[in-house]
């Protein structure tokens, strides 16, 4: 899930004041993107660069390249399904390793979407203008304010960006607005995939609509759900605005990362749960991340998928095909593998930001009766252009038949689909 709010302090002293003892003890902070690496930001972030950035100066010459006043940049919230940040809480250490380097590589996948798809600038006459990367700052935490399991990265986007024109701009928000639905489904995918990879775990859609980790009893989600209780109580109660900044507790710092286990766990087993169970998902994973994408489940839930997409218009923009995809494979996939796999299907240009390009529903759905025979698309490139041939064999073998070339069109049609069996992708 991703929640995206514009960021008001420059200082980043919120960020800054957390040390986030309940994951690791070093200090909170570190760069990612592609500009902070050309201007040698790697690892940790210290405080004054930060600062220096969103407040529009240069990292490496500290030469002020926005008015002063200006917005500091975008916080992006990124959070783990509450099943996978109870894993983190009270799995054993493989276990909990495993999920903290999945949701991290997941950001950073995510990240990497935003600057090849997302991020623009824009200038004074309204022309956007592609980006050569974005500075951010990933900021990790275990807990929320409750004190409960609650795995979450803020990921700060510096609002200065430059553009490929050499020219340095303020970063265009309406685009990530605009993108956030298919950001928050492509961490979810990924997530699912990198955990896959890493762990004996499976996933069920839950009646909320989310997908939750099967090994982990929905009471330990419920158990830990207290704080999303509340503000779902203030919602109904009071605004938005004092939700957020009157009734918000101060975290605690005292705990570090094995009494906070030792919390979780106490109070899971005073409300009389087993957490031994959990140890299990430490085991081999089902399928290691090469067997999983080139596996037959690598699919495409194709009802969800074009329930998903044509909940938008007659005409879509590739940041809703590629989201009605995340949302429609129940292991997960790579962003980057999803990215391919929607470029396949269909073509929307150069576009970026708000400039997509739309291409008609009809174009990214797969005809029903096609893929009841040949069942649902592959996502790996691959095996999905052979999916495609395939299914176009099949709409010509329709096509002469309906032509009155009877024998011709059985004839091909059932070579379509004994080169298909043969093949072996159902």
């Amino acid at each position: 899930m991703l929640v995206l709010s514009r960021l008001s302090d420059p200082h980043a002293h919120y960020y800054f004041s957390d040390p986030a003892r309940e994951i690791d003890e070093e200090p909170p902070g570190y760069w990612l993107g592609t500009q902070a690496q050309r201007a040698g930001r790697f690892g940790r972030a210290d405080r004054q660069s930060v600062e220096r950035v969103l407040s529009g100066r240069h990292l490496m010459s500290d030469a002020q390249l926005a008015p002063r006043g200006s917005r500091p940049g975008y916080d992006l919230v990124f959070t783990a399904p509450k099943s996978v940040s109870v894993l983190f809480a009270l799995g054993d250490e493989t276990a909990r390793s495993a999920v903290l380097s999945a949701h991290k590589n997941s950001v950073a996948a995510a990240l990497s979407h935003i600057e090849e798809h997302v991020a623009t600038l824009s200038r004074p006459t309204g022309r956007a203008v592609e980006t050569n990367g974005v500075v951010g700052i990933g900021f990790d935490h275990g807990k929320n304010r409750g004190g409960e399991p609650h795995l979450h990265t803020h990921l700060l986007l510096a609002n200065l960006v430059q553009g490929e024109d050499g020219r340095y701009g303020r970063l265009d928000g309406r685009g990530l607005f605009a993108h956030r639905a298919s950001l928050g489904a492509l961490y979810d995918a990924q997530l699912r995939a990198e955990l896959g990879a890493r762990l004996c775990v499976t996933f069920v859609r839950a009646r909320s609509g989310a997908l939750e980790v099967a090994q982990v009893d929905p009471f330990l989600r419920g158990l830990y759900s207290g704080r999303s209780a509340e503000l779902a109580q203030h919602r109904f109660e009071r605004t938005r605005r004092s939700m957020r900044f009157i009734d918000r507790e101060e975290k605690s710092f005292e705990r570090d990362a094995v009494a906070w286990r030792r919390h979780w766990r106490n109070s899971a087993e005073r409300m009389g749960v087993t957490v031994a169970a959990l140890s299990q998902v430490s085991q081999r994973p089902l399928l290691n991340r090469g067997e999983r994408e080139n596996s037959q489940g690598a699919t495409l839930d194709e009802r969800h998928f074009a329930w998903r997409v044509g909940a938008h218009s007659a005409t879509l923009c590739r940041r809703h095909v590629v989201g009605g995809a995340a949302h429609a494979t129940l292991d997960g996939a790579l962003i980057a593998s999803l990215n391919a796999f929607v470029d396949a299907i269909a073509t929307f240009g150069e576009g970026r930001g708000l400039s997509e390009g739309r291409v008609p529903l009809v174009a990214v759905t797969a005809k029903a009766h096609i893929s009841e025979l040949l069942g649902p698309r592959p996502l790996t490139v691959e095996a999905l252009h052979r999916w495609q041939e395939v299914a176009a064999s099949l709409t010509r073998s329709e096509r002469d038949l309906s032509h009155g070339e009877r024998d011709f069109g059985q004839r091909a049609r059932s070579r379509a689909l004994s080169t298909w069996q043969r093949e072996s992708f159902r």
